[in-house]
Order: structure tokens, then C-alpha cells, then sequence
């Protein structure tokens, strides 16, 4: 009699697990782009602020062609305080394309790192305050209220992530 009530209690939950597993596998990934064998350009760590969450831990390598050209770059995102988010700790790597542009809302020229400009929906701003800080900007590449964390600093290619 146990077994069978165990059996019962056990099916939904491997339903369950089978459901979402794959739920999961099949969400569409974003396009990436290999940054395997290119030239690693800068890497930059911070905190960021979140929409649902304690706040965003930021590591990025911003990655360059042999002629210096941009070629893409490698994130990797920590969400901190996992009790405030939806979905409970997340933690998510991607790669994208980078830019260097020109100009932000009130000082036209400021040097801005765009992140993801062929995906409107992802696309990020950061300003390079100078060679060893970069300040995230909103989507109209204004600056954020200064009491939100939104600094990243520059630091070595072999600092553990971390």
C-alpha cells in the first residue's frame, strides 16, 4: 500500500520535471558570435542595476579583429539577492557584437561602447568615463540617477570571474 501512494505522490512530479525541462529546451537561444581566437580588447567588472532584483554582477570582454576592428563579446551576468527575482538566482553568459560610437544626451562627444546594436531589444549603452571605467546609459544614452550602481571597472584578463 505504501508503494502505491509513493507511486502516485512520484508521477506528477516526474511529469512535472519532464514539462518544464522541456519548456526550457526549447526556448529560443540569442544568436551568439565566437570570440574563440580573437584578440581580447578590455574586460570590465561591476554591478548594475536590476528591474527585479537586488542588482546585477557584470563581467564583459570586449574582444577585437588582429586590425583592431570590434569582433564581438563574451558576458557573463550573476543576479544578486535571488529572493527579489522572479525566477529565483539567475545567472546567464552570452556573446553579442560591440561598437565604439560617438555622442550621449548632453555631451555629443563622449565615447559610447554599444553592446547588441543589431538587437534593438538588447541593445545597451556605456560610456567610457575614461580607460579604466565604463557607466552604463539608458536606452536614449542619458545617464543614470547617480544613486543607481552603475559603474564597471576595468581590470585584468586574469582575474578569476568571481
Amino acid at each position: 500500500m505504501k508503494r502505491a501512494s509513493r507511486l502516485r505522490w512520484a508521477m506528477p512530479c516526474m511529469v512535472a520535471v519532464a514539462v518544464l525541462a522541456s519548456a526550457c529546451s526549447s526556448t529560443p537561444q540569442p544568436k551568439g558570435v565566437d570570440v574563440q581566437g580573437k584578440t581580447p580588447v578590455a574586460r570590465y567588472v561591476g554591478t548594475l542595476p536590476c528591474a527585479d532584483c537586488g542588482s546585477i554582477r557584470t563581467d564583459f570582454t570586449l574582444y577585437s579583429e588582429g586590425d583592431g576592428r570590434p569582433a564581438g563579446f563574451a558576458m557573463r551576468e550573476f543576479y544578486l539577492d535571488p529572493l527579489d527575482t522572479k525566477d529565483g538566482g539567475r545567472n546567464f553568459s552570452r556573446t553579442g557584437y560591440w561598437a565604439m560610437q560617438q555622442g550621449m544626451q548632453g555631451d555629443p562627444n563622449a565615447q559610447v561602447v554599444q553592446l547588441d546594436g543589431d538587437q534593438p531589444e538588447r541593445e545597451r549603452y556605456f560610456r567610457k568615463v575614461d580607460e579604466g571605467v565604463l557607466r552604463l546609459l539608458d536606452r536614449n544614452r542619458a545617464e543614470l540617477p547617480a544613486n543607481l550602481p552603475r559603474s564597471l571597472l576595468r581590470v585584468p584578463a586574469d582575474v578569476p570571474p568571481q
